[in-house]
């Protein structure tokens, strides 16, 4: 797995996704790729009208430089646990950009830059690396006995699939909460699920299959836009991450199957237009147990703003 190529996907599946670099070069201090977002980059994200690369691209990325390019001893596997991403600008479908990443020998903190064309940075995402023993990871993606689309008798839906297909701007591809449901927890502004399918795992190493968890941060904006609507109620306005903090347990590895509840525990908005604010929450797995937890800073805009700032930033 020490795979030293940089910027691929480890996910066979998805080699649409994993274009070849159209220059590499490596240096002391760092990994420079150059590439142009891919139609599979941005995911359809914001829809037809908004094609740009969304911040859980951008986490999958940072985890596949890290095991890339940190991974050293065979059966072990390098993953950023504990990562900060700050978002200064967008880059959109078909745009050229830059992707540094360096480790600081001091506290072994690993940074990934992306760099527009004309010099803007549009992202630096720092994380601290943990090595995991690829038994922790699932070994065979085998479909379950059971019908994963029907829902479990005693949840009481809130939304539907479809519900949230109407709502949230996503392309439909990357829906990746499947429905929202009543929680009695007074400090759970909402809980959304999603059941596991195979598409939620990426190869990591020879009969290893790793959850990507990188699905959960979008999970998480989806359920935060959510309530942001039922707050609101203004299509027009389209939240987006302005800086994510994200620690991430890779020890709990869900099966396809299983359900993951996104549960929404902040959401302050300031100012008299509530443009911008704080968000936090966490995704549970089946047992309950912390999957990963989320603190975001977030910005809202006019669509027809962003599609302009897409176009000059």
């Amino acid at each position: 797995m020490n795979n030293k190529e940089g910027f691929m996907s480890t996910d066979n599946s998805n080699e649409e996704f994993s274009q070849p670099l159209e220059k590499t070069v490596e240096t002391k201090e760092s990994l420079i790729a150059e590439r142009i977002a891919t139609p599979k980059d941005c995911e359809g994200h914001f829809g037809e009208n908004f094609s740009i690369v969304p911040a859980f691209v951008v986490s999958r990325w940072l985890a596949e430089q890290v095991e890339a390019h940190e991974t050293e001893r065979e059966n072990q596997i390098c993953l950023p646990n504990k990562i900060n991403m700050k978002f200064n600008r967008m880059i959109a479908e078909g745009e050229k950009f830059s992707l540094t990443e360096t480790k600081d020998t001091k506290t072994g903190l690993f940074s990934m830059i992306l760099t527009k064309e004309n010099g803007n940075m549009a992202n630096k995402t720092t994380a601290s690396v943990e090595e995991y023993s690829t038994n922790i990871f699932v070994k065979t993606l085998e479909l379950p006995d059971f019908d994963i689309s029907s829902n479990t008798p005693d949840q009481k839906i809130i939304k539907t699939s479809d519900d949230i297909a109407e709502i949230i701007p996503q392309g439909e591809n990357i829906q990746f909460i499947d429905f929202t449901k009543e929680n009695d927890n007074p400090n759970v502004l909402l809980e959304a699920v999603h059941k596991i399918t195979i598409d939620d795992f990426t190869n990591a190493g020879k009969d290893n299959f790793r959850f990507d968890t990188a699905k959960t941060l979008e999970g998480f904006g989806q359920s935060a836009y959510l309530y942001f609507q039922e707050q609101i109620n203004n299509p027009d306005l389209l939240p987006f991450f302005a800086e994510v903090d994200i620690e991430i347990d890779y020890h709990i590895q869900p099966k396809v199957g299983d359900e993951i509840y996104y549960q929404l525990t902040k959401f302050d908005l300031n100012g008299r237009k509530k443009t911008s604010g704080l968000i936090e929450g966490v995704v549970l797995d089946s047992n309950k147990q912390v999957l990963a937890t989320y603190s975001a800073k977030t910005r809202a805009i006019k669509k027809a703003a962003l599609k302009k700032i897409i176009n000059n930033n």
